[in-house]
């Protein structure tokens, strides 16, 4: 089974490796698995939008459906892939809205589930005693849940046998034998002029930082400074710190968050305040998320806004408050949080049309908010925006991406937004999976493109006046190893 993309159409192929062309047997962004006979497969009726239904169903190696399953959920969500254990009885489903592992008879009905620690990303698989998964968090652990076939249920909790530097991994029929990908990144965050970016000149001059682990940077309103995240040591465990770097005298202010810095996939939860005096960024603390406002020269928390969300997708500051995307609850849906100054509770208005969205930005002094949709094939990116507090909302443009192809160490990200200072948007989007393409929208089908960066970029960024930006480039070198799974008192 293969999920990327041939011969320019993205989607899940059966692949012959004893000759033959790849079959596409569905074009949707969740995977296939295969039944455990292997001459069949199991894989979901797609959804595009969350809903306390969905399908699971067996196919054949063609894609033609012949039986499948109703899968009820308590509230609105997604149900992505399936899996079979060897006896036949039970199938497990993966479900968002949140993420979790469901253990399923046959007629739908759930017999146990697994919660999927900090609603990380996950590769899966199912072996004939065990659910085996690797999170896609801040490192990337590969992690067993023992099954128990004749009653359908877990037998106790999750147990981590390897943590790895990314991901990619694999576990022999009998699950004592595990494959797996291992090795070290080289990130480096560079502040070239966008002239030189696109043209392929990547100057040293211009490589502000280079380092083995995590780093993130974005480019002040201004482009004199920029914000950078990256991990540092702190009683012996590593944590992530924010610093404000100048580009004329590279001097920095550092400041470290007090609760958990929040991600959302690669994404780091942090960005300039709209005037570019200060910093924000999410994190969490007790449990909940909160919005933590820090003066840019002093290193220094100005304000904390608590929510009520235990994570979220994206946020943005508004000129008087605060929107987001509350992943605790729909994750991937039509709903944003608004929570403007001075009122008591936000508000959750409806934003129609909407596939999968996971973007949001607002603009300085205009009451703008640019929000961005993926479909379910995540080949297409949509960009919208809406005039608040109570205006609709107006498609701008449409955009191809490489995002399926996207995982926490593939180099690659979905399409990202920004606002200029003449009220025009810049879009960043990954059309293949080794160049990064930059448009300007401003307005309704108003689309220029400005050209291509011959690299894949993560965590583009761009001043308002268009011309500075910042961005990572992330080079990843490793190896396949083998693992043996060794056994205690006859239990593996």
């Amino acid at each position: 089974l293969f999920r990327g993309e041939i011969g320019g159409k993205w989607g899940v192929y059966v692949v012959p490796t004893i000759g033959g062309s790849p079959q596409l047997v569905a074009d949707q962004y969740c995977s296939a698995t295969f039944h455990p006979g292997s001459d069949s497969l199991v894989l979901a009726i797609q959804s595009s939008r969350p809903d306390t239904v969905g399908w699971m169903s067996v196919a054949t190696l063609t894609g033609e459906r012949r039986d499948s399953t109703r899968i009820h959920l308590d509230k609105p969500g997604i149900v992505c892939e399936g899996y079979l254990p060897p006896g036949g009885q039970w199938i497990i489903v993966e479900t968002f809205s949140p993420h979790v592992y469901r253990v399923l008879d046959r007629r739908g009905r759930q017999r146990d589930a697994f919660r999927v620690p900090q609603d990380a990303g996950t590769w899966s698989v199912m072996r004939s005693d065990a659910l085996w998964m690797q999170l896609w968090a801040d490192e990337f652990p590969i992690i067993r849940i023992p099954f128990d076939e004749p009653n359908g249920r877990y037998r106790g909790g999750a147990d981590t046998l390897i943590v790895t530097a990314t991901t990619g991994f694999d576990v022999s029929a009998d699950g004592t034998t595990i494959a797996y990908v291992d090795g070290t990144a080289q990130y480096d965050l560079w502040a070239p002029q966008i002239s030189e970016a696109l043209k392929g000149r990547f100057l040293p001059e211009r490589r502000i930082e280079s380092a083995t682990s995590y780093i993130w940077g974005r480019v002040s309103p201004d482009g004199s400074r920029v914000l950078v995240v990256r991990n540092v040591a702190v009683q012996g465990r590593e944590r992530r710190a924010l610093a404000i770097m100048s580009l004329a005298g590279r001097t920095e202010v550092v400041h470290r968050p007090l609760g958990t810095l929040l991600s959302s996939g690669p994404t780091t939860l942090a960005g300039w305040t709209l005037d570019g005096r200060g910093f924000t960024y999410a994190e969490s603390a007790a449990g909940q998320v909160q919005f933590v406002t820090v003066d840019a020269s002093t290193g220094i928390r100005q304000s904390v806004v608590s929510t009520r969300d235990s994570s979220v997708t994206a946020y943005t500051p508004l000129t008087g408050g605060w929107a987001w995307i509350p992943s605790s609850e729909t994750p991937s849906s039509d709903r944003i949080r608004v929570w403007p100054s001075g009122q008591s509770a936000p508000r959750d208005p409806r934003l129609e049309n909407k596939l999968l969205v996971y973007d949001i930005a607002a603009a300085n002094g205009r009451p703008w908010l640019a929000t961005l949709a993926i479909n379910p094939a995540q080949d297409s990116a949509f960009l919208d925006v809406t005039v608040f507090p109570n205006g609709p909302a107006a498609r701008w443009a449409k955009f191809k991406t490489a995002a399926a192809s996207a995982t926490p160490e593939s180099g690659l990200e979905w399409p990202r937004v920004s606002w200029l200072a003449d009220g025009s948007l810049l879009l960043s989007s990954q059309e293949t999976e080794t160049t990064s393409t930059l448009y300007r929208i401003r307005g309704p089908a108003r689309v220029e493109r400005l050209g291509t960066i011959p690299r894949a970029v993560q965590s583009f960024s761009i001043s308002l006046d268009g011309q500075h930006v910042a961005f990572v480039i992330n080079e990843f070198k490793g190896d396949v190893w083998l693992a043996q799974v060794a056994r205690a008192g006859g239990r593996r």
